[in-house]
């Protein structure tokens, strides 16, 4: 969003300062290890030392900026697409590699040219996601909770069957 900053909201760290801000806003369920970053409840971006990069922040910063009801609408895989859509398109003009989240990303840029990239921008960050159900049903003919379920299960190609 125009004028949106991190700066100052983003702890970078490691060891046990990592552990327990990940214990904190998910308890032991198994995934830290494997975790490079999280926006906390407050808003704070946490991003692991050794796993993170300026590209981490920034998709978490992406993240920051999203309405809630999206990511309940639309879920992880799906959420985490969008996400490194509006990521990538920043950290291309910054020249910074991006490899993350790849089959979410394509089918992502997949679905913003097909639903509309500025429809797809007031879903994400302003909530108007009702819209961008709308155009894909509209267009498409097809199920948006079929949409949702193929996402989903990471049935990429079946997903963007749904897209034409």
């Amino acid at each position: 969003k125009a004028g949106k900053k991190v700066e100052g909201q983003v702890a970078v760290v490691d060891g046990k300062d990592w552990k327990d801000a990940y214990d904190r806003e998910f308890g032991n369920d198994g995934l830290e290890d494997s975790t490079n970053a999280f926006v906390d409840k407050k808003g704070l971006i946490w991003v692991h030392k050794r796993r993170g990069n300026a590209g981490t922040i920034i998709h978490e910063g992406v993240h920051k900026y999203a309405t809630d009801d999206f990511l309940s609408e639309v879920g992880f895989n799906f959420n985490e697409g969008i996400t490194e859509y509006f990521t990538r398109k920043i950290t291309k003009e910054l020249k910074y590699d991006r490899g993350n989240y790849q089959n979410n990303f394509e089918f992502s840029e997949k679905f913003a040219t097909y639903v509309g990239e500025a429809k797809l921008a007031k879903g994400y960050f302003d909530g108007a996601w009702v819209p961008v159900k709308d155009e894909f049903e509209s267009k498409s003919k097809k199920s948006w909770a079929d949409l949702k379920a193929k996402v989903k299960s990471e049935d990429w190609g079946a997903a963007e069957g749904m897209l034409k």
